[in-house]
């Protein structure tokens, strides 16, 4: 059998690749649409978790816990974590390496260095959980001599809607990195042996959580901002093309390619319901005081309810810092280094020193946050990496109180998370089990009374309550949270109006990833659905590789390339 080509677009969304490759933006896709078979990809609930990549690596769904969540909770400390990456999850390596197939790994999320092939994590992906390494040791390292490194890794995070200047700093540094990648992809496809290659565009999820509003019509921020937004995201699909259209063309003639992503985007809440309002809305009710304070909230709703602005010139979280009713005093170099793996990690990492110490010669980013040279140390040593994210997020304000609420909000990239304070659980726990219930109706009532004061409407979506048993030591949350629109505060009856402040991400992931393939004996056109699940035994398939077992979906092409019957 041939080669495949995989080529992932983290968060990239079918609609507007589309739209773009219609209207002569992106003229790789548009040439390659009617030579590839097509598929609209659903990921269930997944895609609101972090839980795609790992899904994908691995060949099997996941659960929402463990090291799928990627997030956990001690209960002895009351101490919420980001872990590292791990090589198996849920007890599985991944199915290419257990399917023994020759692969090249460029900058996948959630993989790391394995026992096997040739593999580059983090040289520019968004939240890799990873440091920055390379199998051989010292590929990366040259890459960065040769080529550069990403200059927005670990700086997309340091920019925002509120601030055009450095939003338009952010997408300059996509489009570099961008093409940059592909000219590294195709240096590593001809110089190294491989059945598969697999490798994934970081910059179609860094730039649409900020700049999601030039897509969205409909988005409260669109009038004002949007039409700036849609100009940075055309031009950083624009780059994303460029670079596919480049691996592509180094690709050999027996090799399919598959141009795929596992989920796509759609306008956010904006991270304050979960992050802000809630915590607030929770520690009003148990302690009758605010923590933050509220904006002149009538003169908000005289003027209309317009979105806030947060001051320009730096990230949006110092803003909601300076709301706080009892200041604090920026972090320092801590603050200046957040959200880059490896560094905002130190304080509470199991890494040895000697580990941490290689971690700290740095390049500088775009927005001027460091890059980590690549890590030297052992697998072990960068699989007990592990971050407090209670320091991270704004939600960490709220966790001195923790001990004395019968339930609290846990950090979250997404939907809202609700802990119970369970006795037996929880060290200090002051839920009994018999009324770990009705806590749980309680906090659910609180939440659905609420409404958004700028639509009226709920700002609930719906609420799920975690599945087994309480006690399971890998549970994260006992109550799940989706919020229904943008929403920057809340009306309670009770209670009144909390907030506004001002939103931050503007795009979150969705369900509807898509894979375009191409190949021969492939049969082009549009094929209907498939699943996320369904990737890794297509891969396989292609191949002509035998599935290892476990692995879910099914292939979506029989080993000649023609479509499976449904």
């Amino acid at each position: 059998m041939g080669r495949v080509l995989a080529i992932g677009l983290d968060s990239g969304t079918a609609a507007v690749v589309e739209r773009l490759a219609a209207e002569g933006t992106l003229p790789n896709f548009a040439a390659m649409r009617p030579r590839a078979a097509r598929y609209h990809l659903h990921s269930g609930p997944h895609h609101r978790h972090g839980m795609l990549w790992p899904q994908f690596i691995a060949g099997v769904e996941g659960k929402i816990g463990g090291e799928w969540l990627r997030m956990t909770f001690d209960p002895a400390t009351y101490e919420p974590y980001q872990e590292s990456a791990h090589h198996e999850v849920g007890g599985l390596g991944p199915f290419w390496e257990r399917a023994g197939v020759e692969t090249v790994l460029f900058d996948v999320p959630r993989a790391t260095c394995g026992r096997s092939g040739v593999q580059i994590t983090s040289w520019g992906g968004h939240a890799p959980l990873y440091p920055r390494a390379s199998n051989p040791r010292g590929l990366l390292d040259e890459i960065d001599r040769t080529f550069g490194p990403h200059p927005a890794f670990g700086n997309d995070y340091g920019a925002g809607w509120h601030d055009p200047s450095r939003l338009d700093t952010l997408t300059d540094a996509l489009e570099i990195g961008a093409r940059r990648r592909g000219r590294i992809a195709r240096h590593l496809q001809e110089r190294f042996p491989w059945e598969l290659f697999v490798t994934v565009m970081s910059e179609t999820h860094s730039l649409s959580e900020f700049a999601w509003h030039g897509i969205d019509d409909e988005h409260p921020l669109a009038p004002e901002r949007g039409a700036h937004a849609a100009g940075l995201m055309r031009r950083m699909y624009r780059a994303v093309d460029d670079a596919i259209g480049e691996m592509v063309a180094a690709a050999p003639a027996d090799a399919s390619v598959l141009v795929f992503s596992l989920d796509a985007m759609k306008s956010s809440h904006g991270d304050i319901p979960s992050i802000v309002l809630l915590p607030e809305l929770m520690h009003r009710v148990q302690f009758g005081s605010p923590l933050v304070h509220d904006p002149d909230q009538a003169a908000w709703r005289a003027a209309g309810c317009p979105p806030l602005v947060a001051r320009g010139g730096r990230p949006w979280r110092p803003d909601l810092d300076e709301r706080l009713v009892h200041r604090v005093e920026p972090g320092g170099l801590r603050a200046r280094v957040h959200k880059i793996p490896g560094y905002d990690a130190l304080r509470q990492s199991r890494m040895s020193t000697a580990a941490i110490a290689r971690l700290r010669r740095v390049h500088n980013g775009a927005l001027g946050l460091p890059i980590p040279r690549e890590y030297r140390g052992g697998r072990d040593d960068a699989e007990r990496m592990r971050e407090s994210t209670a320091r991270m997020l704004f939600v960490g304000h709220y966790q001195p109180y923790w001990r004395r609420m019968p339930a609290f909000v846990l950090p979250s990239f997404g939907d809202g998370y609700v802990r119970v304070n369970l006795a037996g659980r929880e060290r200090d726990g002051i839920v009994v089990a018999d009324d770990y219930e009705q806590v749980l109706d309680d906090v659910e009532r609180l939440i659905r009374a609420c409404r958004n004061p700028r639509t009226g409407r709920p700002v609930v979506y719906d609420i799920e309550r975690a599945a087994g048993d309480p006690y399971e030591a890998d549970r994260y949350a006992d109550l799940i949270i989706r919020w229904t629109e943008p929403i920057d505060a809340f009306d309670h009856p009770d209670v009144g109006t909390v907030g506004p402040f001002p939103l931050h991400r503007t795009g979150t992931h969705a369900d509807g990833g898509f894979l375009w393939m191409t190949g021969e004996g492939v049969t082009p056109g549009d094929r209907g659905d498939g699943s996320v699940l369904d990737l890794p035994p297509t891969i396989l398939a292609l191949l002509g590789r035998r599935p290892p077992q476990p692995l879910s979906g099914r292939a979506l092409v029989t080993p000649s390339g023609a479509p499976q019957p449904v």
